[in-house]
């Protein structure tokens, strides 16, 4: 999942702003064989969970670093919401709303 080959990834950004911890977009689309790659702009790990995408998978994203993953082939179009728990918060990263991808053609 962490492989750099395939198309350009996606990028979903986890960062402390005024507002508190944030992921920036909140709302990202991505193909069906896409990318996302999670950057972590925090001093400690971000936990993101994508269940309607990768079941009860766990994604850690350590701090100052990135995770790549693939979109699963098969993979339902339109919305997924997830959610990114910050260790450094010891919360939730907010979006402008609930933070969702859109998987789309």
């Amino acid at each position: 999942m962490n492989d750099e080959k395939g198309p350009s990834p996606t990028n979903v950004y986890i960062l402390k702003s005024t507002r508190g911890f944030v992921v920036r977009p909140a709302v990202a689309a991505v193909s069906r064989k896409g990318r996302l790659r999670f950057v972590n702009h925090t001093r400690q790990e971000v936990v993101v969970f994508l269940p309607s995408l990768y079941g009860r998978g766990l994604h850690t994203v350590l701090a100052g670093k990135d995770t790549t993953l693939d979109v699963p082939e098969g993979a339902p179009y339109g919305p997924h919401t997830y959610a990114a728990y910050s260790e450094e918060a010891r919360d939730f990263c907010l979006g402008e709303s609930s933070p969702i991808i859109i998987i789309d053609e």
